[in-house]
């Protein structure tokens, strides 16, 4: 499973990279930081259902 970087995740879903990382704080797409402060990372998988309307498949 590759972790996907904010910047990633916004490539992936054709967004701007702080659109991503207000939806991770927020909560709307699933990941994680690694400790407090840490860049925070998600999954392909969980970009694409957050950009469809969808939850992942491990919500």
């Amino acid at each position: 499973m590759k972790l996907l970087t904010v910047a990633e995740a916004a490539d992936v879903a054709r967004c701007h990279p702080e659109t991503v990382a207000a939806a991770l704080r927020a909560g709307k797409l699933h990941g994680h930081q690694t400790k407090k402060r840490a860049p925070w990372v998600t999954q392909k998988a969980c970009v694409i259902a957050w950009r469809l309307g969808q939850k992942c498949s491990h919500d």
